[in-house]
């Protein structure tokens, strides 16, 4: 869904609008200003949470290092990261494309690697959403998949119509924390930073 249809939604649960656009009704005149805050907040919870955004980083994988190996804090190559699979490193070389197993990550962001000459790494990892404002366009394309989006108009309406209908805005975040919830049980599992892979066969 886009940013624009996003936020009909999330008005159109809080009952604000009349005829065709309801963005264009004086009844959501009050409520636009704060959609980008309650919005971010929302994404913040469903892409940590619920439904991750998975991302690339390409780095290259030779270099003259201490020990051969190669030293990446993820925080400063992708200002997005928000976690790291570490099951999902890998190593295009002159030898071949294959999982980079003896990759070593410590605590949450730091990826040690072998350097390989005339090689590149290719890093999967977990962002955070890019952050909406006030000058998004209506028509930009959120970056949730399908199923989290959906959810994002019930956590809108439930921080913005606090003080006109609290009630229906604690049904409004009851709904939200329940799809969240399923989200979350179908989401894959983080893994803690620490762990080491060797290869079993011999590949690099």
């Amino acid at each position: 869904m886009t940013w624009g249809e996003i936020k009909t939604i999330a008005l159109q649960k809080m009952f604000a609008y009349g005829g065709d656009d309801p963005l264009a009704q004086d009844l959501a005149e009050p409520y636009l200003p704060a959609m980008p805050h309650a919005a971010n907040e929302g994404l913040s919870l469903l892409a940590t949470a619920g439904r991750f955004i998975q991302r690339r980083l390409v780095m290259a994988a030779d270099g003259e290092t201490p020990g051969n190996m190669l030293r990446c804090d993820l925080r400063e190559a992708a200002p997005d990261f928000y976690a790291l699979d570490p099951e999902q490193i890998y190593l295009s070389s002159p030898a071949g494309h294959a999982p980079a197993d003896t990759a070593q990550t410590e605590g949450e962001s730091i990826l040690w690697l072998p350097a390989v000459p005339g090689g590149e790494y290719i890093v999967y990892y977990y962002a955070y959403p890019a952050p909406l404002s006030e000058d998004t366009p209506d028509d930009q394309a959120l970056s949730l998949p399908p199923e989290a989006e959906v959810l994002l108009p019930l956590y809108m309406a439930s921080q913005l119509y606090k003080d006109d209908d609290p009630a229906l805005a604690t049904l409004y975040r009851q709904e939200f924390d329940v799809g969240l919830e399923t989200l979350r049980r179908s989401a894959p599992r983080l893994r803690a930073g620490g762990r080491a892979f060797r290869s079993v066969t011999g590949w690099w």
